[in-house]
């Protein structure tokens, strides 16, 4: 019932094209496609001389700009004569920092064991620059002076209240020492 058939075809760049087909009574016979190849070196040099050439014409020529002849009413002449300012986007400012200043209370960091003080006041301070300024927690940034100044007296004594300055931007919160 099955017939096997083997197709050879040429195609117009001398390749032959094999191809098995396994075909029934009623089945169509499938064509063999043949497979892309590149193109000849020949043609690939034709085109390079011919984008070399194009270069050398657009050089050689000099632009002419085309002006529209002027009109003689003398309605056309104001037109002409004046111009409309441009008018350009709004330039987006950066909103000026929102400044507060805050003493936040450190006694919560005494409830952790002594070696962990001075980490627990960082997080305490970030935590309540947050919920002060109403933003997320990761967008808190503590000065370095102000964790020099929680580290002072080492990890086991944080002080027990700081007051610190907060300045908000945009996107993040920056929290400073208040110099005394």
């Amino acid at each position: 019932m099955a017939e096997v058939k083997k197709e050879v075809k040429e195609t117009p760049k001398t390749e032959k094209v094999e191809k098995t087909v396994e075909t029934k009574a009623t089945a169509k016979p499938v064509e063999a496609k043949p497979k892309a190849t590149a193109k000849p070196v020949e043609a690939k040099a034709t085109e390079t001389k011919t984008t070399e050439e194009k270069a050398k014409e657009s050089t050689a020529k000099p632009k002419t700009v085309e002006t529209k002849p002027k009109a003689t009413d003398a309605k056309s002449k104001k037109s002409e004569t004046e111009t409309k300012p441009v008018k350009k986007a709004p330039a987006k400012k950066a909103k000026p920092a929102e400044e507060k200043v805050h003493t936040f209370p450190l006694r919560k960091a005494k409830d952790v064991p002594m070696n962990k003080r001075a980490r627990k006041a960082v997080k305490i301070i970030r935590e309540l620059a947050a919920r002060h300024t109403k933003t997320p927690i990761e967008q808190v940034n503590i000065s370095t002076e102000l964790n020099a100044e929680i580290w002072k007296r080492g990890a086991r004594k944080p002080p027990s209240k700081i007051t610190v300055k907060t300045s908000k931007t945009d996107e993040k919160v920056t929290v400073n020492l208040l110099k005394k």
